[in-house]
């Protein structure tokens, strides 16, 4: 994880939360964690049986499961015919995760309480999970 943030967080124009909530105001992309399996329970959407780690053609089960969870999407954000096969072709499930995690994260960023999360004493140091 380091890896990955830290050269997010020297980044000028980035705010990687909640470590560095003083460059909001003026970040132009904000980075933030998100589980996509727990968008899924909090949106009440299938959160099991859509990744076929075993890779090969989707079976029927995880095939149903992924159509759910795209119909389940689709008051939230659009996905075009192209990226709807990429979700549904991708056996690991990596694609559809990416846009779940995409929806949950802007809808929690939008909804957070930042001063709360901000304050919090434990979040600045361990992080935050926005879901």
């Amino acid at each position: 994880m380091r890896d990955v943030v830290n050269p997010l967080r020297q980044s000028p124009g980035t705010a990687v939360l909640p470590f560095q909530y003083r460059r909001l105001t003026r970040a132009r992309r904000v980075v933030v964690e998100c589980c996509p399996g727990s968008v899924l329970k909090k949106l009440g959407l299938p959160h099991q049986n859509y990744k076929q780690p075993a890779g090969g053609p989707l079976t029927r089960k995880r095939r149903l499961t992924r159509h759910a969870i795209l119909a389940g999407l689709e008051g939230l954000v659009r996905i075009g015919d192209r990226d709807r096969r990429v979700a549904m072709r991708n056996p690991g499930g990596d694609a559809l995760d990416a846009v779940i995690a995409a929806v949950g994260a802007a809808r929690a960023v939008t909804a957070a309480d930042h001063e709360a999360i901000r304050r919090h004493p434990r979040y600045r140091h361990e992080g935050h999970l926005y879901v």
